[in-house]
């Protein structure tokens, strides 16, 4: 009795097949070689052709001193208002540990805002997030520019360093005149 080939055994059944790139098991793919890790990655950079080019559905909220809070509705205007919108010098907002918005603080350029400005933007960030209905919650605060996106993460999730973190209690801001307007 011959011994089946390679070329016989993918012929006979695909899912036996030792040189498959990748193994499909349930919810997560299993695979082979670091070629193959980068070329998943870049798959799932590819946005859906709906989303393409749409800018990101923002609610923006007035604070004193013409400062404006952005704040992410889908996980997909979170990335965009993180990576995208926001200026390298715009303070970015996310409560720890829970489920939540991205919010922005952008100013006018070349200021920057006092602690109770900060503490209004945390305290929207605490507010759009599962932490909502909590007492006193902790949201990290730091740099925009500080913000980043690690390689093949799926949209929403985010990187940050040089963090601090302030204790707010969840509040909701003043809604801008243009709020909820498409911001791009």
């Amino acid at each position: 009795m011959r011994p089946a080939t390679l070329a016989s055994s993918r012929t006979r059944d695909p899912r036996r097949d030792i040189r498959r790139p990748r193994l499909e098991c349930g919810e997560f793919t299993v695979l082979r070689c670091p070629r193959q890790m980068r070329e998943a990655v870049h798959e799932e950079k590819v946005e859906h052709p709906a989303e393409r080019g749409r800018s990101p559905r923002l609610i923006v909220y007035a604070l004193p001193g013409g400062w404006r809070v952005l704040v992410g509705r889908t996980e997909a205007d979170n990335d965009r208002l993180s990576l995208k919108l926001a200026r390298p010098t715009d303070w970015w907002f996310h409560v720890r540990g829970m489920p939540g918005s991205h919010v922005v603080l952008q100013g006018p350029v070349g200021e920057e805002p006092d602690r109770n400005t900060r503490e209004a933007a945390a305290a929207i960030a605490a507010h759009h997030s599962k932490a909502r209905g909590g007492g006193v919650v902790a949201v990290t605060c730091t740099r925009a520019r500080y913000v980043t996106k690690p390689a093949g993460a799926k949209p929403g999730t985010v990187q940050v360093r040089k963090e601090v973190v302030l204790k707010v209690r969840p509040a909701p801001g003043e809604i801008a005149p243009e709020s909820e307007a498409d911001t791009g």
